[in-house]
């Protein structure tokens, strides 16, 4: 399953059948079958069409938002997916603090060694 990053700004991310097509000023840059498609990434001015988000919702391919320097703004997900079950229960961790302290030692850890 691949990650497509879209960061052509002015892009426009449209529904093609079962694939994306991705378009900057009515020309084709590429497309992206939805059979190998886990995520897609949208960096800065990239719009993405009503029907092509609704498609990706509905395939259950997780997108993300961020900003053209790689900012984090959010995400949209399918409810009930794989990806927001998983998203629910990392953020119920965060609510034991002792749990989550074990966790950042285990990662700095990792980092260290």
């Amino acid at each position: 399953m691949a990650v497509v990053y879209v960061r052509e700004q002015g892009a426009t991310v449209r529904k093609a059948g079962e694939q994306l097509r991705v378009t900057q000023r009515n020309r084709e840059l590429f497309t992206i079958p939805l059979a190998s498609l886990e995520q897609l990434i949208l960096l800065g001015n990239v719009q993405i069409t009503t029907p092509a988000a609704a498609l990706l919702m509905r395939t259950g391919v997780d997108v993300v938002f961020m900003s053209s320097y790689g900012t984090y703004h959010g995400r949209m997900i399918r409810l009930g997916s794989k990806f927001a079950q998983l998203r629910h229960q990392q953020l119920r961790l965060c609510d034991n603090e002792a749990r989550a302290m074990e966790i950042a030692t285990q990662i700095v850890a990792g980092k260290i060694n």
